[in-house]
């Protein structure tokens, strides 16, 4: 009798799988539409929508720009490669602002800090709390007015304790809402003793 010679099957080798290699990418949507930047460096102009080749295992930082409403968000991010990040819609609620000045004359206006033009002007821009003053060479705030025009809301007056140091008023600006500020001015103290 012949004995059967036992065969020996090698093993199946492990499969592998690749890493998946390339960038990565980050999808983000602005309502109202956006100036979107990479890094500080703008990457999609005026968009409702972007998708973004960001760089894989490495820090990023995507911001959105609305400069006509003075609005701005950033997101730090880190993708793996072939990762496509939603960061979601950036919905930005806006009201409207009117600033005049009082007598009538070219004041430059400073919302938190920055300039933003002259009075008199209509900028719309987001919600919530905002510092406005204004600015003219020889003069001073004497008093502002500030009135809601959505809702017909009276107007309320402040009146700086000290004109020369006035650093402005803080407004509340609701959704939808249309505010009237005016700044009343007068000459300041050193340009009247001239």
């Amino acid at each position: 009798m012949v004995e059967a010679a036992s065969v020996v099957t090698p093993p199946s080798p492990i499969p592998t799988i690749a890493a998946p290699t390339g960038p990565a990418f980050a999808r983000v949507r602005c309502k109202p539409e956006g100036d979107v930047y990479l890094n500080d460096r703008l990457v999609r102009p005026r968009t409702g929508i972007a998708l973004i080749e960001v760089s894989s295992m490495k820090a990023s930082t995507i911001t959105v720009r609305h400069p006509e409403v003075h609005g701005i968000r950033n997101w730090s991010l880190t993708g793996a490669p072939g990762d496509t990040l939603d960061l979601g819609l950036y919905s930005v609620s806006t009201g409207v602002l009117r600033i005049s000045c009082e007598p009538p004359g070219n004041g430059v206006i400073f919302l938190e800090g920055r300039e933003a033009g002259e009075a008199p002007t209509r900028q719309i821009i987001t919600t919530g709390e905002h510092l406005v003053r204004i600015s003219r060479p020889g003069w001073v705030t004497q008093r502002v007015t500030i009135a809601d025009r959505t809702t017909g809301e009276r107007a309320r007056e402040i009146v700086p304790s000290d004109p020369s140091t006035f650093a402005g008023v803080t407004l509340e600006i609701h959704e939808g809402h249309d505010q009237k500020v005016t700044f009343y001015l007068g000459p300041s103290l050193s340009s009247a003793e001239k």
